[in-house]
């Protein structure tokens, strides 16, 4: 059988009734503080960044350009929030879909080769795009005479222009224009033979003749970069033009071929 409790036991239980129940009240308080701080926390977490803007958009500007072969643009990129607002302080890595150009850290795309790039600006996991189209550098302009002169070519009669409009496009820079070449006086007056420009080298020898075309130069020499043998294409105007000039003055033949300043050659920029 259990113990019973007696007179003095009940009443030691009864005197320290009033002292429990408050020291239960107190721990209840506490839990209650306690329990409100945890969920305000969890609460300030959950929502922590819930007014800043995400980045949901690349957006890359020009969104479609043509180039011909050399050019160069500067290709833009905005990050854009799922408002539509422009997000600032983007790092934006770059790429290329294609080998038709290339592009740098910066967004500068250059136009290398005939046909399509996609340019890509990549930030956080997203992508935007661009697509650019690339034609190959025109041929030289030819102002055609009033009348052609007949020169005879090894039994045959060939037509050349008496005046050629030498501006060749494709150059990162215009420095200079146009410049106007007399065919016919450099052929006839001056007497310098077709070989003296036109030329094919192979093996190291020119094997153009009068019976092959005269292609334009734009079409071997590109005015940004040495190809192979092939030197871009100021510097082979100037190699062949200058040098031929600078010869004549120094050996006497001719007062007036110039080659020192480029103003007597080039025509002013329009």
């Amino acid at each position: 059988m259990g113990k019973t409790l007696g007179r003095a036991g009940t009443m030691a239980l009864m005197k320290d009734f009033p002292e429990r129940k408050r020291w239960d009240m107190h721990a209840g308080k506490v839990g209650r503080i306690y329990g409100m701080r945890f969920l305000i926390g969890v609460l300030l977490v959950g929502c922590w960044g819930c007014g800043e803007p995400r980045l949901e958009k690349i957006l890359v500007t020009p969104e479609k350009k043509t180039l011909i072969v050399g050019e160069t643009i500067s290709v833009k990129a905005v990050g854009l929030s799922g408002k539509g607002e422009e997000m600032p302080d983007v790092n934006f890595q770059w790429d290329i879909d294609g080998d038709s150009g290339s592009i740098d850290k910066f967004g500068r795309f250059t136009a290398e080769k005939p046909g399509e790039a996609v340019v890509i600006a990549i930030a956080n996991g997203l992508r935007g795009k661009a697509t650019v189209m690339i034609k190959p550098m025109p041929a030289a302009k030819v102002a055609p005479p009033p009348q052609a002169a007949h020169s005879p070519t090894a039994g045959n009669a060939a037509i050349f222009p008496d005046v050629i409009l030498i501006d060749n496009q494709g150059f990162k820079i215009r420095k200079k224009g146009p410049v106007k070449l007399d065919h016919k006086a450099h052929h006839e007056a001056y007497k310098v033979a077709c070989t003296g420009c036109h030329h094919d080298y192979q093996n190291g020898r020119n094997v153009w003749s009068k019976e092959k075309p005269a292609e334009n130069c734009i079409s071997c020499h590109h005015p940004e970069k040495k190809q192979g043998e092939a030197d871009k294409l100021q510097n082979a105007y100037h190699e062949n033009c200058r040098t031929c000039h600078k010869k004549l003055v120094k050996e006497n033949k001719s007062e007036i071929a110039p080659y020192k300043k480029c103003s007597d050659c080039h025509q002013k920029k329009s």
